[in-house]
């Protein structure tokens, strides 16, 4: 991956830092590595110096135009954050430590917003669940592939009480489509648990999405949900991260 607008040595730099600073094991491995490398470009780029000569009144001015953009606070918040990581990344680096003292970040970085504060972090309600529901059935009319899923995926969702991390990561194996849909799968704690779905809406939506991305016999260790490019062949499994 190359961070656009900055040159080798600091590309390097902030993707040591990004993979270093992720869980590998992660199935969003790549989107952490990706999202912290992209918002730490973003900043440099922004405030067109180099890293040691960075200012708090930089970083202000930074947040101003995340603001700007219309971001939530919390995501104003994560980006300063990621930022004022990796300075103490930097300053613990034998090869970078010489260079950079401080960080700009701290003295300015704002208070972390209340967890479910914001409009954006409130529940749907079932009316508005059920608009989202027909929203989606109806692009998924279309036959655009990756809605197809879309759909699928939120009627599982909705209808199983399943967090969104279960849903996204289940396997061929750890689901019987019958007129009862049975779904095994691990929960919070570690607990295998299996579900029935005795909706037909759910089976029908599931087996359109495999047949159309050509997946309905797949083995009971491949993801039932996964990527598509642009020709419709099926990728890497689909991350929590993504399907929001």
């Amino acid at each position: 991956m190359e961070v656009v607008g900055l040159d080798a040595s600091m590309t390097q730099a902030i993707l040591a830092w990004a993979a270093g600073s992720s869980d590998n094991t992660s199935s969003r491995f790549k989107d952490l590595v990706n999202d912290k490398s992209r918002i730490v470009g973003d900043f440099l780029c922004f405030v067109g110096k180099s890293p040691d000569l960075i200012m708090p009144a930089d970083v202000q001015a930074y947040q101003i135009e995340l603001e700007k953009r219309n971001l939530a606070a919390a995501t104003v918040y994560a980006s300063l954050s990621r930022i004022s990581a990796f300075y103490g990344w930097m300053m613990a680096s034998p090869d970078l430590a010489a260079r950079i003292h401080r960080n700009p970040v701290d003295p300015v970085r704002p208070k972390a917003p209340k967890a479910y504060q914001t409009d954006s972090t409130k529940a749907l309600s079932e009316g508005e669940a059920t608009a989202l529901l027909n929203h989606v059935r109806l692009m998924a009319l279309s036959g655009d592939l990756t809605v197809k899923r879309d759909y699928a995926m939120l009627l599982m969702y909705f209808l199983t009480g399943m967090r969104r991390e279960e849903v996204c990561s289940l396997k061929f194996g750890d689901i019987i489509l019958d007129s009862i849909i049975k779904i095994s799968g691990r929960v919070k704690g570690g607990e295998i648990v299996t579900r029935q779905l005795a909706d037909s809406t759910a089976r029908v939506a599931i087996e359109d999405y495999l047949v159309a991305s050509n997946r309905k016999n797949l083995q009971p260790d491949e993801p039932l949900w996964t990527r598509h490019d642009r020709s419709g062949k099926p990728g890497e499994p689909l991350t929590s991260h993504a399907f929001v």
